[in-house]
């Protein structure tokens, strides 16, 4: 075993310290390291959670589109109307459509003739179905509707019953920009919107 070197008046020196940070404080500054790190993670996380949370706040309480007003005969007629009077043989169209059979249409029409049509960027083969969204043709759909509905105990005739027809019309030329129809019953459940209508000039 080494012992202390001896002074000259044999008193021993003391040992001189160890150059740099004792094992201890090296250990200590190591957790402070950590907890600080931990802290920043939970700070991040928090604030991460805070910002999720106030997306889904704004998404929840965004601005909800209105619904359009309940579906009349006199409104319907009333469409029909402008249509017959102001609405164009030819016309560019396109509709958003959402239920069972959803899809985005586009519709060429010309002197009163569809010839273009598409459905999701792909065109029917069989012609016959292309004229389905023709404007004359989605008042009939309305019309059918209707009359359905009011052949079922009325059910379509306030606000509060389970299932509503639904129509917004186009003050120029009468075309039903927006229709919902929102049955528990047979009928189904089907809404459309028609985003961009073009008159069409030769």
């Amino acid at each position: 075993m080494s012992t202390p070197a001896a002074s000259r008046n044999g008193t021993p020196e003391p040992t001189s310290p160890e150059v740099g940070r004792s094992p201890v404080s090296g250990v200590a500054a190591g957790g402070a390291r950590r907890r600080l790190s931990a802290r920043w993670l939970v700070l991040g996380t928090c604030l991460g959670l805070m910002g999720s949370c106030l997306a889904g706040l704004y998404w929840f309480n965004r601005p909800a589109q209105p619904l359009p007003p309940l579906l009349t005969q006199e409104r319907l007629d009333e469409a029909w109307q402008r249509w017959r009077e102001r609405g164009p043989e030819s016309y560019h169209l396109e509709v958003d459509v959402q239920g069972d059979v959803g899809g985005k249409v586009v519709l060429d029409v010309r002197d009163g003739e569809v010839v273009a049509m598409s459905r999701d960027g792909h065109t029917p083969s069989q012609k016959r179905t292309w004229g389905y969204w023709t404007v004359p043709n989605q008042l009939g759909v309305l019309e059918t509707d209707l009359a359905h509905a009011q052949n079922t105990h009325g059910a379509f005739r306030n606000e509060t019953s389970p299932a509503e027809l639904r129509a917004e019309f186009d003050s120029e030329y009468g075309y039903p920009s927006r229709y919902q129809r929102m049955s528990l019953g047979g009928m189904g459940v089907m809404s459309w919107q028609i985003t961009r209508f073009e008159p069409l000039t030769d």
